[in-house]
């Protein structure tokens, strides 16, 4: 009886401990318009060619998200979500993201900036979406191309 007690202690502590290791963190990160939100936010991210959606969760400044799925860097990602500034729109993001992007990284930093704002409208170069995405993480930095 105690080996079986001892073989299905070891089962469960190698399937912990290969469950955990195929989870990952990621501090999300969200800049609108230079400003750090540190509002509540319902986020999904979809996979771009089937469109389902692989994570649901709320979006809390220094929150870690865990990441069931470990991604690679083929994996195309939308991270999707809403957000109301109060004062004038609501706003409807579907942001593009390659898996690589969350690999091997403590943080993303997703910086948007919305040109329907006149300083970024002539700051920025048009993009066929009603806003411009900057993506950062710990080795990668995608910068937005500026207008001449």
């Amino acid at each position: 009886m105690a080996k079986l007690k001892n073989r299905v202690l070891t089962f469960l502590l190698g399937f912990c401990s290969l469950l955990y290791s195929s989870q990952s963190k990621l501090n999300l990160i969200i800049v609108i318009d230079d400003n750090i939100i540190t509002d509540r936010l319902s986020m999904s991210f979809i996979e771009e060619r089937q469109n389902n959606t692989v994570l649901d969760f709320t979006y809390t400044t220094g929150k870690e998200i865990h990441l069931d799925k470990k991604f690679d860097a083929s994996d195309k990602l939308i991270l999707k979500f809403k957000y109301s500034n109060y004062i004038d729109k609501d706003y409807n993001y579907n942001i593009n993201i390659i898996g690589g992007l969350l690999i091997d990284t403590p943080y993303l930093i997703v910086r948007i900036y919305n040109l329907d704002k006149k300083k970024y409208k002539k700051k920025y170069c048009h993009s066929k979406e009603d806003y411009v995405v900057e993506l950062q993480n710990s080795t990668l930095y995608g910068q937005i191309p500026i207008c001449k």
